[in-house]
Protein backbone atom coordinates (compact mmCIF):
# COMPACT_ATOMS: atom_id res chain seq x y z
CA UNK A 1 0.00 0.00 0.00
CA UNK A 2 1.62 3.23 -1.07
CA UNK A 3 -0.28 5.61 1.25
CA UNK A 4 -1.60 3.83 4.36
CA UNK A 5 -4.12 5.43 6.71
CA UNK A 6 -2.25 6.60 9.84
CA UNK A 7 -3.26 7.85 13.27
CA UNK A 8 -0.69 10.18 14.84
CA UNK A 9 1.86 8.96 12.25
CA UNK A 10 1.39 5.32 13.33
CA UNK A 11 0.14 2.37 11.31
CA UNK A 12 -2.70 0.46 12.92
CA UNK A 13 -5.16 -2.33 12.36
CA UNK A 14 -8.69 -2.93 13.60
CA UNK A 15 -10.21 -6.20 14.68
CA UNK A 16 -13.98 -6.06 14.42
CA UNK A 17 -15.73 -9.27 15.33
CA UNK A 18 -18.78 -10.39 13.36
CA UNK A 19 -20.98 -13.45 13.88
CA UNK A 20 -22.77 -14.59 10.71
CA UNK A 21 -25.74 -16.78 11.57
CA UNK A 22 -27.22 -17.28 8.13
CA UNK A 23 -26.22 -16.68 4.54
CA UNK A 24 -28.61 -16.37 1.64
CA UNK A 25 -31.82 -17.54 3.25
CA UNK A 26 -34.96 -17.81 1.12
CA UNK A 27 -35.14 -14.08 0.50
CA UNK A 28 -31.40 -13.81 -0.25
CA UNK A 29 -30.54 -11.88 2.92
CA UNK A 30 -27.78 -12.70 5.36
CA UNK A 31 -27.98 -12.30 9.14
CA UNK A 32 -24.93 -11.02 10.99
CA UNK A 33 -24.16 -9.46 14.36
CA UNK A 34 -21.28 -7.07 15.06
CA UNK A 35 -19.73 -7.23 18.54
CA UNK A 36 -19.90 -4.11 20.72
CA UNK A 37 -16.17 -4.33 21.40
CA UNK A 38 -13.20 -4.81 19.13
CA UNK A 39 -9.46 -4.36 19.17
CA UNK A 40 -7.07 -1.81 17.72
CA UNK A 41 -3.32 -2.39 17.47
CA UNK A 42 -0.77 0.33 16.73
CA UNK A 43 2.85 0.23 15.69
CA UNK A 44 5.08 1.68 18.38
CA UNK A 45 7.26 3.64 15.93
CA UNK A 46 6.19 6.35 13.47
CA UNK A 47 5.60 5.15 9.94
CA UNK A 48 7.98 6.01 7.14
CA UNK A 49 7.44 4.78 3.61
CA UNK A 50 9.44 1.58 3.08
CA UNK A 51 12.90 2.21 1.72
CA UNK A 52 16.06 0.15 1.61
CA UNK A 53 17.44 1.74 4.80
CA UNK A 54 14.30 1.39 7.01
CA UNK A 55 12.88 -2.03 6.13
CA UNK A 56 14.56 -3.51 9.22
CA UNK A 57 12.43 -1.27 11.50
CA UNK A 58 9.59 -3.74 11.98
CA UNK A 59 8.01 -1.65 14.77
CA UNK A 60 7.01 1.02 12.26
CA UNK A 61 5.66 -1.39 9.65
CA UNK A 62 3.99 -4.26 11.56
CA UNK A 63 1.31 -4.07 14.25
CA UNK A 64 2.00 -7.54 15.64
CA UNK A 65 1.59 -7.63 19.41
CA UNK A 66 4.44 -10.12 19.80
CA UNK A 67 6.85 -7.58 18.27
CA UNK A 68 5.57 -4.28 19.63
CA UNK A 69 5.24 -5.47 23.25
CA UNK A 70 9.05 -5.58 23.33
CA UNK A 71 9.34 -1.86 22.54
CA UNK A 72 10.07 0.65 25.32
CA UNK A 73 7.27 2.75 23.76
CA UNK A 74 4.66 0.01 24.15
CA UNK A 75 1.57 0.90 26.23
CA UNK A 76 -1.09 -1.62 27.17
CA UNK A 77 -4.32 -0.30 28.64
CA UNK A 78 -8.00 -1.01 28.82
CA UNK A 79 -8.66 2.56 29.99
CA UNK A 80 -8.86 4.78 26.90
CA UNK A 81 -9.21 7.91 29.06
CA UNK A 82 -5.68 7.37 30.36
CA UNK A 83 -4.08 7.50 26.89
CA UNK A 84 -2.32 10.62 25.66
CA UNK A 85 -1.07 11.25 22.17
CA UNK A 86 1.80 13.48 21.10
Amino acid sequence: MSDPLLINDKKFDLRIYVLVTSIGTNNGEATAFIADEGLVRFCTEDYNAPEKDNLHNLLSHLTNYSLNKLSDKYVKTDDLDSLTFD
